[in-house]
């Protein structure tokens, strides 16, 4: 049987697993001259964000995954070919810079993971 989520959670601490995203999310916000805040990372290009492992790791829901890992292996794959709007990521990119408990960072991942994809985008020298 398996264990509910927040048992998971607890057994199974993220610690300092993100430290090396949060590290990155620092020298990104020091490189543009913004200071480390939630607000810094909607100030951010795109192309910025995109640059985080966070954010080629992550990937959209499809129904028939097994897990999570299945969830973030689709989102990554979104996000490399620029069918996903790397902005859907800013509240996880927050709570990983604030240092949030991890129930909070977890709820953000599933949130981040259901966000819809949006349908790629026609290339104009075809219309």
């Amino acid at each position: 049987m398996a264990l509910p989520s927040s048992a998971v959670i607890k057994n199974k601490p993220i610690g300092t697993g993100l430290n090396s995203i949060r590290g990155q999310l620092v020298s990104v916000c020091v490189n543009e001259g913004l200071p480390c805040s939630v607000d810094s990372l909607q100030k951010l290009e795109t192309e910025a964000l995109q640059t985080l492992p966070a954010s080629c790791v992550l990937q959209p829901v499809k129904s028939g995954s097994k897990n999570l890992f299945g969830d973030l292996s689709r989102l990554s794959t979104s996000v490399n070919s620029n069918e996903f709007d790397v902005e859907q990521l800013i509240p996880l990119l927050g709570a990983i810079l604030k240092e949030e408990p991890d129930v909070v960072i977890w709820n953000k991942v599933y949130k981040a993971v259901t966000e819809p994809t949006p349908p790629p985008q026609s290339l104009s020298f075809l219309n």
